[in-house]
């Protein structure tokens, strides 16, 4: 996947009606000095990262990001994803992966 189509595949999710409904809003601060954003792209590990709204309504969630994850399948090349409930410290995410 070249960089724009990542960042095009970026933009479809931070548009989505999932991430409008579940996603987080805004970034905050892990640790003293770590910004972490909502939506996060990791090159090396071929990876997206979204991080969930702790306040949101949770119903229909999982049901919503698959929505969403076939959608997007159909125009990239993504090859699995994750769900991480977390331990509380820290946002709920889906991790999207691509080839």
């Amino acid at each position: 996947m070249t960089k724009e189509q990542a960042n095009e595949l970026m933009t479809r999710i931070e548009n989505s009606k999932f991430f409008k409904r579940y996603g987080y809003d805004g970034h905050w601060m892990s640790g003293s000095s770590t910004i972490v954003y909502p939506i996060t792209h990791w090159c090396p590990s071929k990876e997206i990262v979204i991080q969930i709204d702790p306040l949101a309504d949770h119903s229909g969630m999982t049901n919503s990001f698959k929505k969403l994850y076939n959608e997007l399948a159909k125009d990239f090349d993504i090859t699995d994803w994750h769900y991480d409930k977390s331990d509380g410290s820290c946002p709920q995410t889906y991790t999207i992966w691509y080839n």
